[in-house]
């Protein structure tokens, strides 16, 4: 937020006056890759949401997008070797949701992990394409329905490119496997899915 460059912010956590991500509360978040399996191709998350759903709200919510370099610093330092020179394809939000932000946070998280690793890139390949619902609230298979036909691919890049589809938060899985079926669809090659945190419970069902 623009503020920040006048007002230091509170870090979310414990407070501390100086930023919104402090390094002593960032430690103790204890980001780490985990590798699990999404529509048969690897998926990697690095925290379940539970710990981080402020921090999450925060930045997408409320537009403190500063506390998304400390995060892809912390990320980027534990990269996957299988995701190497790979090319990162944000997840759009909703046209209506990303005027109302005025940004994409999918779209400056992806940026700033590509700072963090050699060879990674990113390609806005994505648009949305259908206005849709807030996930928020709505069963797995609302959630299938509601993202079905919500993207197009913008540009073509080289097919023979490897593709990892880069989302904030994962639940269902709706939303990445909709974007995976539109890359593949047309033909490109999807290497896999990376996000910042998994939702555990019951709508978590693949």
């Amino acid at each position: 937020m623009i503020l920040d460059f006048f007002l230091p912010s509170p870090c979310l956590y414990c407070s501390k006056v100086g930023a919104i991500l402090c390094s002593n509360c960032l430690d103790q978040l204890q980001l780490a890759v985990t590798k699990t399996q999404l529509a048969g191709l690897p998926l990697f998350y690095y925290s379940n949401y539970e710990p981080v759903a402020k921090l999450v709200n925060a930045v997408k919510e409320n537009g403190f997008t500063a506390a998304i370099a400390p995060l892809a610093k912390s990320m980027g330092s534990a990269w996957p070797v299988e995701l190497a020179n790979t090319v990162l394809v944000p997840v759009p939000s909703s046209a209506a949701n990303t005027r109302l932000r005025g940004f994409s946070h999918t779209g400056l998280f992806a940026r700033a992990l590509a700072k963090e690793v050699p060879g990674l890139t990113v390609r806005d390949l994505l648009l949305s394409a259908k206005a849709r619902q807030d996930q928020t609230g709505l069963n797995p298979e609302a959630r299938r329905l509601n993202m079905e036909g919500a993207f197009r691919v913008s540009v073509a890049p080289k097919p023979s490119q490897q593709l990892v589809i880069f989302d904030d938060v994962v639940t269902t899985g709706s939303s990445l496997t909709e974007a995976a079926r539109t890359l593949q669809s047309a033909g490109l090659v999807v290497a896999g899915f990376c996000v910042f945190a998994r939702v555990l419970g019951p709508e978590s069902q693949y």
